[in-house]
């Protein structure tokens, strides 16, 4: 991926060189722009275009986006699983498996002093739930609870065998969570303006780039509304943008402002 990077800011260059005529100027007009955007959904970005023709425009934009999302998920009591051995040498091959509606969801064991795990992000209201319990080595060093709010709902220990809890989920107040992704996106951005006579001139930009806090791929779409301000120095753009990255996709309102060079 770093490779695949390197390449692309290499042709940028390449290309920004061999565009230019004899005199190293494309048009009369200043064709460099420096750019400062802000989004909706908390994403800023830095960036550079050149316009190589009236009507098309090649950039970089280095910026930071956040993906939001709400999920309701359960409040109330909780559920809470508490797994300690006594020793400090983890339970040895001793395991709890959590199910819900009779599907399998995780297996936890201890592998030094102790473990603790919420387990309320798994269930919805009127969820059935169950515990079971699978034996190892030295029994008399494993203890467990199984709580919630209110206290201890069950108390085991390593002698345990099968199902050891069961029950269902009926917290009070469900909940709504806002679950944020944040990446760091570098965009190659393609942009192609119509009408350039004019102040008012509506473009399209598609931005495939990479995520570098992961190196995962990403890419953006966007429609958007220049508008040339009187001197032609500045130019301030309003996008709505749709991001796809490895999470959910979402889209955002971005306004942008560009420095003519």
């Amino acid at each position: 991926m770093k490779k695949s990077i390197l390449v692309v800011v290499a042709l940028f260059i390449i290309s920004s060189v061999f565009s230019q005529n004899r005199k190293g100027i494309i048009y009369d007009y200043k064709k460099n722009q420096a750019t400062l955007a802000v989004g909706s959904s908390g994403n800023l970005e830095l960036g550079y275009f050149r316009r190589f023709t009236k009507n098309f425009s090649l950039g970089l934009s280095l910026g930071r986006a956040v993906s939001s999302k709400n999920t309701v998920t359960s409040g109330g009591p909780g559920l809470y699983l508490d797994m300690q051995d006594s020793y400090g040498d983890g339970w040895n091959g001793a395991s709890i498996d959590f199910y819900v509606n009779g599907d399998y969801i995780a297996n936890y064991t201890v592998y030094f002093s102790n473990y603790d795990v919420s387990l309320a992000s798994y269930l919805s209201p009127g969820d059935s739930y169950s515990f079971s319990y699978e034996d190892g080595d030295y029994p008399d060093e494993v203890s467990y609870q199984i709580s919630n709010s209110d206290g201890i709902l069950y108390e085991g220990d390593g002698y345990d065998e099968g199902t050891v809890h069961s029950g269902v989920y009926n917290p009070s107040n469900p909940i709504e969570v806002t679950e944020r992704n944040v990446v760091v996106p570098l965009f190659i951005d393609l942009k192609y303006n119509l009408f350039v006579k004019k102040r008012l001139q509506p473009s399209i930009i598609i931005s495939p780039g990479v995520n570098l806090s992961e190196f995962d791929g990403l890419i953006r779409y966007g429609i958007g509304l220049d508008y040339h301000i009187k001197s032609d120095d500045h130019v301030i753009t309003a996008m709505g943008n749709y991001f796809n990255y490895d999470f959910d996709p979402f889209t955002s309102f971005t306004l942008r402002y560009s420095y003519k060079f």
